[in-house]
Order: C-alpha cells, then sequence, then structure tokens
C-alpha cells in the first residue's frame, strides 16, 4: 500500500517547520548573549575602581568622591568587572 502524498507533504512540511523553529531560537539565544555582553560593556560609563563613582567628563583620572588616583586601565577593568558581576545576577 503506498502512502497518500499528502501524508508526505505533511510530514515534510511538519520536519521544516520544526527545523525552522529550533534554528530561530538558537539565533535568539545567541542574540540575547551578544547585546547583553558586548554592547552592554560599550554603552557602560567609566567609573571608579574603588567607590564605582561615574568619572564620564573628568579630565584627569582621579576620582572627585575618595580620590583615588588609576590609569585608564584601571577604569576599563573595573567596566568589564561591573558587567560581568551585573551579567551573573540576571541569569
Amino acid at each position: 500500500m503506498q502512502t497518500p502524498n499528502w501524508v508526505v507533504a505533511g510530514i515534510f512540511l511538519l520536519c521544516v517547520v520544526t527545523t525552522g523553529l529550533a534554528l530561530l531560537g538558537l539565533v535568539m539565544i545567541w542574540r540575547s548573549g551578544y547585546v547583553r555582553g558586548w554592547r552592554a560593556s560599550r554603552s557602560a560609563p567609566p567609573t571608579c575602581p574603588r567607590c564605582h563613582y561615574n568619572m564620564s567628563g573628568l579630565r584627569e583620572c582621579r576620582c572627585p568622591e575618595c580620590g583615588f588616583e588609576c590609569s585608564l586601565e584601571d577604569m576599563v577593568l573595573s567596566v568589564s568587572r561591573r558587567v560581568k558581576e551585573v551579567q551573573s545576577t540576571e541569569r
């Protein structure tokens, strides 16, 4: 007995839709991690490594809040650490 064409077409359509939804889910998961990680770290303001005071717009690397002097590298590392902390608390 031969399987009707509409059954074969239905099974094929079911496989295509299932595969498409799985790929869409993977892309959404990847994109959400990408946006939270990379874009969040790019938009985070530079902060004091000691007291986390927002140091945007200052002309020197000395915190007016606590007086801590740091380098630009210290501020960048501080921002990346804070972004990682925020990401770990979101999960």
